[in-house]
């Protein structure tokens, strides 16, 4: 494990990120004490696509974050209730310039 102080991360930080990023870890040393350690990011299974990133998964477990349910937006869509006409424009809008007209 290579060692940096912060004077050093600072000036040559492209370069240490290089080596982290080539799989090595630094200690960050403020005054000869260790108070952080850059380490790589593992790499993310193929499999791992639509699970969550290991960071919003810790933030779920904690009780931080709360994760919707909810399909995307395109799939709610496509499954809009037949019968039902979807009207374009803004139902809401067209509600208020109707009050208008009317002189409410």
């Amino acid at each position: 494990m290579k060692t940096a102080t912060i004077t050093r991360l600072r000036d040559h930080l492209r370069g240490i990120l290089d080596e982290v990023r080539n799989g090595e870890t630094v200690e960050i040393l403020h005054r000869r004490v260790p108070i952080a350690r850059l380490v790589p990011v593992e790499p993310t299974p193929a499999g791992a696509a639509g699970r969550l990133p290991p960071w919003l998964d810790r933030l779920r477990r904690a009780g931080v974050v709360r994760v919707g349910t909810l399909k995307p937006v395109p799939e709610i869509l496509r499954g809009f209730p037949r019968g039902i006409r979807r009207r374009k424009g803004n139902l809401g809008v067209d509600a208020v310039l109707e009050e208008r007209k009317r002189g409410r």
